[in-house]
């Protein structure tokens, strides 16, 4: 699967539908980098001990709507346990 790591309160109001993951954007001042994927967002998983008054477990797991290419050193994996208790 291919999935990115962001923080909950980014997304907490948003449905996976209405945001998008934008790869590989390093200067985000720049309209058109040559690095940049803009990919399409299938899931969004939050952390289920999320808490808004503290942060507290602040991260969510969004699980991308195509694969992506690694073809670029911008954009590179993140090495993930390979056991947890979420569905994905």
């Amino acid at each position: 699967h291919c999935l990115c790591l962001l923080v909950i309160f980014l997304v907490r109001r948003f449905t996976a539908r209405e945001i998008k993951a934008s790869l590989g954007e390093y200067n985000r001042a720049l309209k058109n980098e040559s690095n940049k994927m803009v990919v399409r967002i299938k899931q969004i998983i939050r952390h289920p001990e999320f808490q808004i008054s503290n942060f507290k477990n602040d991260i969510a797991i969004l699980k991308l709507d195509s694969p992506i290419s690694f073809q670029t050193p911008h954009i590179q994996p993140a090495c993930l346990p390979s056991s947890c208790n979420y569905k994905i």
